[in-house]
């Protein structure tokens, strides 16, 4: 069995793999993270997102901004130069607390990051976020507006979910889908344990989880053959 999250399309559509959602049977999603965001050193010139794209419009190349190359957050820097006509300098620091101790070190502006990893350093002034990339603010996330919200249409809402091998006889992937759903909707530790992760949990059976990751697929698909042409043209 595998539990995993976007990471596995988008691995395949940058080549790092050559697998995906399609080549496993897959059981369910039971967690949402709508809390991806921008982080900034909180004494930075730009505390909202459109600031921090004008910034780097007008200052092409000036802000480091520390990710993982072919990665999901390499992906959200590109929407948001797509979408906004910021330029920013990639670099390669690694992992969550990579980027935190980079960020905390001076050594990058700007860290695309989850925002319950953060919230330690904002709660004490060390930084702050310039947005959450999402439709909505939501409570969890300390109301924090989203980039829609301040007119910047990009959304990367990260899901994850249970799959098996494609030989697996489908009453037992069936059998296990249900029993996710049992936990998800029921059991108040699981949604509690969830959410002190800042995750939000919800149910989409094996169907209802493959389209929706179809639909992301697709997503990603155009957005990165779009920035392929920019960049080729």
């Amino acid at each position: 069995m595998l539990f995993f999250h976007n990471n596995l399309l988008i691995n395949q559509l940058f080549g790092v793999s050559d697998f995906d959602h399609r080549d496993f049977k897959i059981a369910a999603i039971s967690t949402f993270d709508m809390g991806d965001t921008f982080i900034i050193n909180a004494d930075a010139p730009y505390q909202d997102a459109s600031d921090l794209a004008d910034y780097a419009e007008q200052n092409p190349d000036e802000l480091y901004f520390g990710t993982e190359v072919g990665g999901y957050t390499h992906l959200q820097m590109m929407a948001f130069e797509r979408e906004t006509g910021a330029s920013f300098r990639l670099i390669d620091v690694g992992g969550a607390s990579d980027k935190i101790v980079a960020l905390l070190g001076n050594q990058v502006d700007v860290i695309p990051i989850a925002y319950g990893v953060t919230t330690d350093y904002i709660e004490n002034g060390d930084f702050s976020s310039v947005g959450v990339l999402a439709e909505e603010s939501r409570e969890l996330y300390d109301n924090t507006p989203s980039m829609a919200e301040q007119g910047i249409d990009i959304e990367f809402e990260k899901f994850f979910f249970f799959a098996f091998p494609k030989e697996t006889p489908d009453e037992i992937v069936e059998t296990f889908s249900q029993a996710v759903k049992e936990v998800v909707e029921n059991n108040e530790e699981y949604q509690s344990r969830a959410e002190s992760y800042y995750t939000i949990p919800e149910y989409l059976d094996g169907e209802e989880a493959f389209e929706h990751m179809e639909g992301v697929r697709e997503y990603y698909t155009e957005l990165i053959q779009t920035l392929e042409a920019d960049e080729a043209s």
